[in-house]
């Protein structure tokens, strides 16, 4: 049996108190982006149990309860499909395959262990040291290493294209080639395959560690501000209170302007409206009010329509002509958008007034 490094206890130590300090922070800023914080938490909490887990054996638990040997918390299969989710999410990066499906192969290690926990304890430990240890484990802790691999490099190409901080895009590539690089030694140094090589909790702490302080820095989505702006500190970020200034502007022309009764309106002449452009005015949609261009176009549309269908004053319209003056296209788009937001047609609309 090996014995546990001086360093293993308080790396692991340090890494999961980053995992759930940078855990609580992003937290609460989960309303500047709710789904990478969502995919964030998700890697940092399995980094945390990964690190209770090696902690268990630095302590030897494992002499004295086996039964936490075969327990469903590895996740090998997690953290590449995890980082990258997380990096997709921030960088808006539009996913071609569900994350149900890249989650699978976490998911079904998961569900092995869970059946290997409740099995007899005969055949379990058969199996679990005739064929789990000597086949199963480097299998999926080798296909491990290439899904973060994979997950971290896309990740990584991903914030670059998008403009993301060239040293925190560069620290996000070195952690996981680092992180990569030393889970596969610990891997060959396994020189008994019956019993975990303690360096690997080294691994896992500087992981947990590295995790946490990557989304303690994460930083804000850059988007170019046009020359000649006026927003306070002329960042090239929407910092909080640039969203919140570049969003009220955005109201307060849509109120006073009504551009939205035009039904040839898009993103960049709204954009040229507002002072920025069309990506900053798409992000700001997106972060501060929560919807696409055309869900909040749309709803104003709506909305200009209700109020005339619903003033007896507007009889002598017909519904169709208050579609269209309301900035609709057309007949379809006018009734399938109505009915969507209103629950019910423009003309029971009326008529239930």
């Amino acid at each position: 049996m090996y014995g546990p490094s001086p360093l293993t206890i308080p790396v692991l130590a340090i890494g999961l108190a980053l995992c759930v300090v940078a855990g609580l922070v992003a937290w609460m800023r989960r309303s500047a982006s709710p789904t990478a914080t969502k995919w964030a938490l998700a890697l940092l909490a399995l980094l945390a149990v990964a690190g209770v887990r090696e902690l268990s054996f630095a302590f030897a638990l494992g002499d004295t309860t086996p039964g936490i040997l075969v327990w469903p918390w590895e996740f090998a299969l997690g953290y590449g499909p995890l980082l990258y989710l997380y990096l997709a999410a921030l960088t808006k990066k539009k996913q071609h395959v569900s994350a149900r499906w890249l989650l699978l192969p976490m998911i079904v290690q998961i569900v092995y262990h869970v059946v290997l926990t409740f099995m007899s304890p005969e055949a379990k430990w058969r199996f679990y040291y005739d064929v789990d240890v000597p086949a199963i484990q480097p299998l999926v802790n080798w296909a491990g290493v290439l899904f973060l691999l994979v997950g971290g490099s896309l990740g990584y190409l991903h914030a670059r294209r998008r403009g993301i901080s060239v040293r925190w895009s560069s620290a996000l590539l070195v952690g996981v080639l680092a992180y990569a690089g030393s889970w596969a030694g610990a891997l060959v140094r396994q020189s008994d395959p019956y019993v975990m090589d303690l360096p690997l909790g080294i691994v896992v702490g500087l992981a947990g560690a590295s995790a946490g302080l990557l989304v303690l820095l994460q930083p804000a989505l850059p988007v170019s501000l046009p020359e000649g702006d006026t927003l306070p500190g002329r960042v090239q970020m929407v910092e909080d209170r640039d969203l919140a200034l570049i969003q009220s502007r955005l109201l307060r022309i849509m109120e006073s302007d009504a551009p939205y009764l035009d039904p040839d309106l898009s993103l960049s002449e709204l954009a040229d409206r507002v002072g920025v452009p069309a990506r900053t005015l798409s992000y700001v949609l997106n972060e501060g009010v929560g919807q696409t261009y055309n869900q909040f176009v749309t709803g104003y549309r709506v909305e200009t329509a209700k109020r005339r269908l619903a003033d007896p004053s507007e009889d002598h319209f017909t519904v169709l002509a208050i579609g269209m003056e309301s900035g609709f296209s057309s007949k379809s788009t006018f009734n399938r958008a109505f009915k969507e937001c209103a629950g019910v047609s423009p003309a029971a609309y009326r008529r239930g007034r």
